[in-house]
């Protein structure tokens, strides 16, 4: 009996000690997982100043959204600029690097933003381009603003694009439009004069004779008679 005592009360110690060490072992379990939920969450967050860990999706030649690869989380806040820029004139078309055509490059629209800390959402960023009659680059990179573009390019450029020049001359010259001579005046037709009416007077009637009754042959011994009594009263006054 007392070695069976013994040898039970064994075992219960034993027992007792086992579940001592695993409670021991469960706590500690449940007091580090708050810990390690945090340093897989630190290790999750990505670092916005390695090219690789953002993406740029081109919505046009002039719009963009830049955000996280995958949408992670931002470890800590990162500024990221987009800017455009004019090329010079004799630009040949060919690869920026080592193109000494390519530059100097003058920037002509610029803007920034800050990616904060924990954010997933890509942010949208717009420029102005400039006129199609000049070469063009858009670039998205890391701050601080660059406002000239020489050999090297960006040295934390994210993406980028060249745009040649669609129009060769950037004030076109206008055409000279002929003039068209006017018609020669046509001359004026003169006026018709109007015809000078010439009104002949109609001779007088012939008076009738006066109905006397007195025949023709009356009339002519009168008449002689008339003239023997001039001639008479002329001839009396040459004698005087």
């Amino acid at each position: 009996m007392l070695v069976r005592d013994k040898f039970g009360r064994f075992i219960m110690n034993t027992l007792l000690k086992g579940i001592i060490v695993i409670s021991a072992v469960l706590g500690m379990a449940i007091v580090a997982s708050p810990a390690a939920n945090a340093a897989d969450k630190q290790v999750a967050c990505v670092d916005g100043n390695v090219n690789s860990n953002l993406s740029v999706t081109w919505k046009s030649n002039s719009s963009v959204t830049v955000g996280t690869v995958n949408n992670k989380p931002l470890c800590k806040d990162t500024t990221v600029f987009f800017s455009s820029y004019t090329m010079p004139d004799n630009y040949n078309g060919k690869p920026f690097r080592g193109n000494a055509t390519a530059v100097p490059q003058a920037v002509s629209s610029s803007t920034s933003v800050v990616l904060k800390a924990g954010a997933t959402a890509p942010v949208a960023m717009k420029v102005s381009l400039p006129k199609a009659c000049k070469n063009t680059q858009v670039d998205v990179y890391h701050g601080p603003k660059v406002s000239t573009v020489k050999a090297e390019g960006h040295t934390k450029y994210i993406s980028g694009k060249i745009l040649v020049k669609t129009e060769m001359e950037c004030t076109p010259t206008t055409p000279v439009t002929p003039v068209t001579p006017a018609p020669p005046a046509e001359a004026e037709t003169p006026a018709t004069p109007t015809p000078t009416v010439v009104v002949t007077p109609t001779p007088a009637a012939v008076a009738e004779l006066p109905q006397t009754g007195l025949g023709l042959n009356t009339l002519i011994a009168g008449s002689i008679l008339s003239a023997a009594t001039y001639a008479a009263v002329y001839v009396s006054t040459k004698r005087s």
